[in-house]
């Protein structure tokens, strides 16, 4: 039985290969950037309501008193958003652990079907603190390694994952919410 997010990677795969095609055959680099930001939203409205992957533990432990105090089970994204919830979620992120500037770097820059690719799609819930840590360590939008030595000079770690990530910046997480 396919989950959540199983589902929408299916009926959103038709569409990004559509866009894949219209991309490859568009010379005009404004529209091209266009494309890319239309992903992106896609990619974020579509995805709003399923549950992330995984939780560090200090999220854990924040969610875990909101689920006492609102009686709820799970956490969508798009529950942080509501005016009565956004209190709450001040110190809390839900973060792509793949950023989706690399996914959408893959839809567009290679030839890998698209389905194996937002299969990479991984979420998790972190606290703020959390999220600058990632962020001051240069992990905000990069976690592959590096492509030339140049980039070395950044001062990161060259990671290979986005797990590798969060035990350098020393965020421990569990599965699920």
């Amino acid at each position: 039985m396919k989950n959540e997010k199983d589902k929408m990677i299916q009926a959103l795969t038709h569409i990004l290969e559509n866009l894949r095609q219209i991309y490859k055959n568009e010379s005009d680099e404004n529209v091209r950037k266009s494309i890319r930001k239309m992903t992106r939203t896609l990619i974020c409205v579509s995805f709003e309501g399923v549950p992330a992957d995984y939780i560090s533990i200090k999220a854990k432990g924040e969610l875990d008193k909101l689920k006492k105090e609102f009686a709820v089970r799970q956490f969508p994204w798009n529950l942080r958003r509501q005016a009565n919830y956004k209190k709450y979620f001040r110190n809390l992120t839900y973060e792509h652990c793949v950023p989706l500037k690399e996914l959408i770097a893959d839809i567009y820059g290679s030839t890998k079907e698209i389905e194996k690719i937002m299969n990479d799609l991984t979420t998790a819930w972190i606290t703020t603190g959390e999220n600058k840590k990632l962020n001051k360590n240069g992990y905000k939008n990069n976690r592959r390694p590096f492509k030339n030595q140049k980039k070395r000079k950044l001062g990161r770690e060259d990671v290979s994952s986005w797990r590798k990530c969060y035990k350098l910046c020393k965020i421990p997480y569990t599965k699920g919410v």
